[in-house]
């Protein structure tokens, strides 16, 4: 899949639903340095750039995504990128001022590997650093097998509106079962397919693989409430800590997102 990065990009470079919520958590953090697991090419990169960090790092497990990272980020005193297994312990976060991990990015993770990566994080994490997570258990909420359907017609609105246009070109399919959620899209222009395998992680499993990695949490919301939103949505979006981290602190910049966003607790 990753050696077609430029076709990976077409589509999900401008997928935007989850922009307002990432923005107002930097916006109220105000980091020095920013982490992101699992960066691909840089989905994200427009809003750290608007930042005053002075560090962003993306980590990826494949090369193609971290040499097309650096490329989009195009500030090499600024922005790096890195190879990087979650399963492993990394320094890169542990002065970090909050560690981005988006898009589902542990549906990613075989099942029997999870505790292992979820122990790497909590070991890797600095005393202050704030992991921002959005974990959905279902690519696109959608918990059942498809047929091919259209992308614009199902999905236009997580994509940017100025892009929306481009999706006409892809249909997608899902393939579930009791452990697989399998994304499927294709060029229906080029006729090349290309597929997404990732695992069902329920919602209550992470939070106790959380727990058990001796991290704390606070959920911000259960849906992309602002602008974009979707009746099915549940969403597991939280800010996590080890659990040295003040409590009340962590609350009080919940709350601040929550009312800059002006969404309900």
């Amino acid at each position: 899949m990753y050696d077609k990065v430029d076709n990976y990009n077409e589509l999900f470079m401008n997928l935007r639903p989850d922009y307002p919520i990432i923005w107002a958590t930097l916006e109220i953090l105000n980091p020095d340095k920013i982490v992101e697991y699992g960066a691909g090419s840089g989905r994200i990169l427009p809003l750290y750039k608007q930042t005053h960090a002075k560090k962003i790092i993306g980590l990826d497990l494949e090369q193609k995504m971290v040499e097309s990272f650096i490329q989009n980020g195009d500030d090499k005193e600024r922005i790096v990128s890195y190879c990087q297994n979650i399963c492993d312990i990394t320094t890169h976060i542990k002065d970090a001022d909050i560690l981005i991990m988006t898009s589902s990015v542990m549906k990613h993770i075989e099942p029997n590997l999870r505790e292992t990566a979820w122990d790497s994080i909590s070991k890797s994490l600095g005393d202050n650093t704030i992991i921002f997570i959005d974990h959905c258990e279902y690519l696109y909420d959608q918990n059942k097998s498809t047929d091919w359907q259209s992308y614009f017609d199902t999905l236009k609105f997580w994509w940017a509106e100025e892009h929306r246009d481009n999706l006409k070109s892809f249909v997608w399919k899902k393939e579930v079962n009791h452990i697989d959620d399998i994304l499927y899209y294709k060029n229906i222009d080029t006729n090349e397919e290309i597929i997404i395998k990732t695992y069902i992680y329920k919602i209550d499993d992470i939070t106790d693989d959380i727990k058990k990695a001796n991290l704390q949490y606070t959920q911000i919301t259960n849906s992309f409430t602002y602008p974009h939103s979707k009746h099915q949505t549940n969403r597991f979006i939280s800010l996590l800590t080890n659990n040295k981290f003040d409590k009340n602190r962590l609350l009080n910049i919940k709350n601040k997102i929550i009312g800059l966003l002006d969404i309900e607790d």
